[in-house]
């Protein structure tokens, strides 16, 4: 699978998560959802099934879609961390709990051999909370923003050729730092030396225009962005539901 497909199942419940990886930029592309959602949001975004029916076992035993590997060898501690943290901020233990019924009935039919057309059929015949598929959405999306960001960067640099004499401070901003490329920590080693924190992606809504859709979850209940998120009429960001209508237009 391009890619591939994770699955845990959170502490002291027997519910489980599935979480699509994204390989380019060695993140989640989608938060931890039960079967339920997880089904829903491929149909929603219009995403085949069939390598996820095909690996279904091996997800479900060995927690993760490619050959030779499993949950505990794939993902990083520090990201298993995170991955649990996004259950709980965003209570979809609840929502687990609430389609642990329906799981159980997609989970049935995939075990016997079930094609896209009639899973989309369970879930047709049976209403559950869902939200529109943007806040589905997890850090390969905030990344792919930041990487873009950083080349519109270095080209506006290097068309006005613009040369700095210093290192950029740890935790400095790179979009508001003038300085060649060569000479410039990147947003990687920021992250890596944990300076990561709400004011950085505050930072980057405020003076370079990132969509609030990719503000980090474990952040999003902070009162800027709630109120943000009210004021833009996109309260379907928010961890606690606030409208499910989609305005936004991103650019990927």
């Amino acid at each position: 699978m391009a890619t591939p497909v994770v699955s845990f199942i959170y502490p002291n419940t027997s519910h489980r998560f599935f979480v699509i990886h994204n390989t380019f930029t060695e993140s989640p592309d989608t938060i931890p959802m039960d079967l339920t959602m997880f089904l829903q949001y491929h149909f929603d975004v219009k995403r085949t099934l069939s390598g996820f029916i095909a690996y279904y076992n091996q997800i479900i035993e060995k927690g993760c879609s490619i050959d030779g590997k499993n949950f505990d060898s794939y993902i990083p501690d520090k990201d298993k961390e995170f991955l649990i943290d996004l259950v709980t901020a965003t209570n979809f233990i609840t929502h687990a709990e609430n389609n642990k019924d329906i799981s159980l009935r997609l989970h049935d039919a995939i075990s016997r051999g079930a094609d896209e057309l009639l899973l989309r059929h369970v879930l047709e015949d049976i209403s559950f909370s869902n939200r529109h598929h943007s806040f589905y959405r997890s850090m390969h999306y905030t990344r792919l923003w930041e990487m873009q960001a950083m080349q519109a960067q270095e080209t506006r640099l290097a068309k006005h050729e613009i040369i700095g004499e210093r290192q950029m401070a740890v935790g400095e901003c790179p979009l508001c730092y003038e300085i060649e490329e060569e000479a410039r920590l990147d947003l990687l080693s920021i992250w890596n030396q944990g300076i990561e924190s709400f004011d950085f992606y505050r930072h980057f809504m405020e003076k370079h225009a990132m969509p609030a859709a990719y503000m980090p979850h474990l952040y999003r209940s902070h009162d800027f962005y709630v109120d943000y998120c009210r004021s833009s009429h996109q309260g379907y960001l928010l961890l606690s539901l606030e409208g499910n209508d989609f305005s936004d237009e991103l650019p990927f």
